[in-house]
């Protein structure tokens, strides 16, 4: 039962939204008033864990080499008057070099497909219509034959509107998210998400913002007794700063409230936050520096709420070498969970019994990356990188099954586990 499993993957988790160092664009191919972006990334990873195992029976975790083929491409008008128009999608083929079938048989193709049409974009009012698709691959969190190959669509719309000169700006939007597994059905949900935002530009990369967003998530699966599979309705509001306060100094300050509302068990109710400084030291060099406190709704033990503290760094030499480092540290603390004493059903025979090691579960993730890219020509280039992920706790959820003649056998699940990839790239972008 891991961490990042519940956190829904691993992508964006060290984006904090800050800012970044500019790079240059690719120059496209022009057709008429859009450009056209190919693109093609062919990659060699190994991976130390694929099923994020800890070493509980010394059998240790399973690794292998894996061949990542991603080609892409996106569309979009540069210049929009009446709209703008983007249009975006790219594959991720996984291929898995092991003589283990248990292996060989994850090889996959993960997606991605972004739509996205702004109807007067420099009006007094606009209106933006959007779809965005994620198919993401995650091998089970235990070597099993199933995955947790996740597939998630969001479509909606927003409405903004940005009065006079424009330095003030008031947004409403819908999303409709479908999320469902290819093995996993239990895991499966639905929500309907809102969102406030009025933002005031006071200066010209520096705006005050008010933010509430609610998002109404149903389960496909019935919750089997409390904080298993309980709907939800996720509620924050946030009131904040972003931007430079000076030509090399930018922040992001924010604070609110934050409320799960669950249907039944415990609901987050406290504080959510950000804070981040980040220093230009010049158009080559940034680093920054934040901590973030925020709360995620989980299928087992309603949510868990995570105290990150983060660092980034972005270095550019002579227009062709880049070097992009990042770490966090995590405390993430489980809302407390006892299925024993919620299952009335516990003590009878042929049902599933669930077990943990710990009512409230506690953790420290640790995460670092870092990646160098050097561009051989314009549109040819290559990177080498490293990745850590490690989850230290000790934590256990046990699955055990009990047959009608009273035979049981069951499934271990620690939460701890320590993840190391390497990889290498060749970038093609046109």
């Amino acid at each position: 039962m891991k961490y990042l499993e519940n956190n829904q993957g691993t992508s964006g988790f060290l984006d904090s939204g800050g800012v970044r160092l500019r790079t240059a664009k690719t120059r496209g191919i022009k057709a008429g008033n859009f450009l056209i972006w190919p693109s093609l990334i062919l990659e060699g990873r190994y991976d130390t864990n694929l099923f994020l195992d800890g070493d509980t029976e010394g059998e240790g975790p399973k690794d292998a080499p894996v061949l990542r083929v991603m080609p892409g491409f996106a569309v979009s008008n540069p210049n929009p008057r009446k709209y703008a128009l983007t249009l975006a999608a790219d594959a991720d083929l996984r291929v898995y070099l092991s003589g283990d079938t248990q292996l060989t048989d994850l090889t996959n193709v993960g997606a991605r497909g972004d739509f996205k049409l702004e109807v007067l974009p420099r009006g007094p009012v606009s209106v933006t219509v959007q779809n965005i698709f994620r198919r993401v691959l995650y091998p089970a969190s235990i070597s099993l034959d199933r995955t947790y190959n996740n597939n998630n669509n969001r479509a909606g719309a927003k409405l903004n509107i940005h009065p006079g000169g424009g330095a003030l700006d008031i947004g409403l939007g819908y999303l409709y998210v479908a999320n469902f597994f290819d093995d996993y059905s239990d895991g499966n949900w639905m929500s309907h998400d809102v969102m406030f935002r009025t933002t005031w530009r006071f200066y010209p990369k520096t705006i005050a913002f008010l933010e509430a967003t609610a998002s109404i998530r149903d389960w496909d699966h019935e919750a089997e007794f409390d904080g298993f599979y309980v709907d939800n309705m996720n509620l924050r509001t946030y009131l904040g700063l972003s931007g430079f306060i000076t030509k090399k100094l930018a922040t992001i300050v924010k604070a609110g409230y934050g409320n799960s509302f669950h249907d039944a068990g415990p609901s987050f109710e406290h504080v959510v936050a950000q804070g981040e400084l980040s220093y230009k030291f010049s158009s080559s060099v940034l680093m920054a520096a934040g901590f973030l406190r925020d709360y995620r709704p989980a299928y087992y033990s309603n949510w868990f709420v995570e105290n990150r503290t983060y660092f980034r760094t972005q270095l550019r030499f002579a227009r062709r070498v880049s070097v992009d480092l990042a770490a966090a540290y995590s405390l993430v603390d489980y809302a407390e969970f006892d299925p024993e004493a919620s299952d009335p059903e516990l003590n009878q025979e042929d049902v599933n019994r669930l077990f943990v090691s710990h009512k409230e579960r506690r953790d420290q993730h640790i995460r670092g990356h870092v990646n160098v890219s050097f561009d051989i020509t314009r549109w040819i280039g290559m990177s080498l990188g490293y990745e850590v992920r490690a989850n230290l706790t000790n934590f256990v959820l046990t699955k055990t099954i009990i047959n009608s003649n009273g035979a049981s056998f069951g499934v271990e699940d620690p939460g701890d586990y320590v993840r190391h990839q390497v990889y290498g790239s060749v970038n093609v972008r046109y």
